[in-house]
């Protein structure tokens, strides 16, 4: 979007620090569905399920061989709805959900991941001007630490140890979760202004809920279609600003 559009939506504040870094805000940035796609990720995986269960389940994988994951789709079952094969189409849905959820939370196909449009050059600038800024991602800690942090180095975003969060406690929600981490940043970081760039509305309105000081972008890709946004968020569908 360009700043002469999200002026009219947001507070020149706000404004700024998207089209220009700025050193009194820290940016606390979700990482898939907003810095990256995951479709590609989806993909490979649905392939793989193809490759290893074919023999076990061939009028099934005949059906799932027309899945194509596409970019704005939320994991394979979005993928599914949109090819009108419901779930009880597959004798082996169950089957095929655990193991998706086992490989896409996981190092393995990470490298399928690209960065969403301007995305690596915006991170770039926010390093260059010596920005404040952390990843905080839902992506499981002891399955993906390692490849999130590869990966996302070899995508060419600016990244070290210290400005990861991974979720370590999976018996949280990913709403719980971010909560409770912009809590302590924001008790770390008490000179700044705190401003969040996520794609999932369940988690913006659970912050704009519990710290509503904080300046919240919604990344219009995909999401779980559990509610809207909170009204009070900014829209975006790039980082071409």
């Amino acid at each position: 979007q360009i700043c002469s559009q999200v002026q009219v939506i947001m507070s020149q504040t706000e404004t700024s620090a998207l089209c220009k870094p700025d050193l009194n805000t820290l940016y606390i940035l979700d990482i898939d569905s907003t810095l990256v796609t995951t479709h590609q990720r989806n993909q490979a995986i649905v392939q793989s399920f193809l490759e290893t269960y074919s023999s076990i389940y061939p009028e099934d994988c005949k059906i799932i061989a027309t899945l194509d994951c596409q970019l704005g789709d939320y994991g394979f079952r979005s993928t599914m709805q949109r090819k009108g094969v419901a779930e009880t189409d597959l004798s082996c849905f169950e089957e095929l959900t655990t193991y998706w959820r086992q490989h896409f939370f996981s190092n393995t196909y990470l490298s399928f991941d690209q960065p969403t449009a301007g995305a690596v050059e915006w991170m770039q600038k926010l390093k260059s001007a010596q920005a404040s800024f952390v990843y905080l991602t839902a992506r499981h800690k002891i399955s993906m630490w390692d490849g999130t942090l590869q990966t996302m180095k070899d995508m060419g975003f600016p990244i070290n140890l210290n400005q990861l969060y991974l979720k370590e406690d999976l018996s949280l929600t990913d709403e719980e979760y971010k909560s409770l981490l912009v809590g302590k940043l924001l008790d770390e970081n008490p000179q700044k202004q705190l401003l969040l760039i996520d794609n999932e509305p369940v988690i913006l309105n659970k912050i704009a809920q519990e710290y509503p000081e904080i300046f919240l972008v919604w990344f219009e890709l995909t999401h779980s279609g559990k509610m809207q946004p909170p009204a009070k968020a900014l829209a975006i569908k790039n980082f071409i600003f």
